[in-house]
């Protein structure tokens, strides 16, 4: 009888204490990265404009160095940055270049302000190749705040390229509009 006694007495302070384990021994903040954002669709019609969501498990900031349309006032504009809590999500009216089989996006802590640019140059996919994803050496952009004309942040050169990211790579893919016996390639 004494036993029981004591194995309840155990179960009790085992279940008690595990809540308590994370106020104790909180767990260490990850650095953001892209295992924390998930993108619908998972692959992209290259040539055209189309809606993308974007998921967050964790707060992040995401570099869109693409032509995105502002939701509000409809201009077409050249990258954006996004912030994102844990759990949120954003829709982005987003182009996937018509000559290339996939986008890349860049992951960083939420509220980053300076990330790694390729050179006008190369394509992302080359960038990446290089390593400028360590964002060591090459160019730099810079978050600008949304003014009356925009409802999303755009970037600038800058010198600095805020350390390294990381990457999240999405295909894209062009469907054929004309056949080959039609001439198309």
């Amino acid at each position: 009888m004494r036993s029981r006694r004591g194995i309840a007495l155990l179960l009790v302070a085992v279940m008690v204490s595990a809540p308590l384990g994370g106020c104790i021994f909180p767990e260490e903040e990850r650095p953001a990265n892209s295992s924390s954002l998930s993108v619908n669709p998972e692959v992209l019609e290259a040539g055209v404009f189309q809606q993308v969501e974007l998921n967050a498990k964790a707060a992040i900031s995401v570099y869109v160095p693409y032509l995105v349309i502002d939701p509000i006032t409809g201009y077409v504009q050249n990258s954006t940055v996004i912030d994102l809590s844990s759990g949120s999500s954003v829709t982005l009216e987003l182009l996937a270049p018509p000559r290339v089989d996939s986008v890349l996006l860049m992951v960083g802590e939420k509220g980053r302000e300076h990330w790694p640019a390729r050179d006008a140059s190369e394509s992302w996919m080359n960038w990446l190749m290089r390593g400028g994803d360590a964002g060591k050496d090459g160019n730099g952009v810079m978050r600008v705040a949304h003014d009356e004309n925009s409802t999303l942040d755009t970037v600038n050169h800058s010198s600095e390229r805020g350390g390294s990211v990381s990457t999240k790579t999405v295909y894209s893919l062009r469907p054929e509009t004309i056949g080959l016996d039609q001439g198309g390639a």
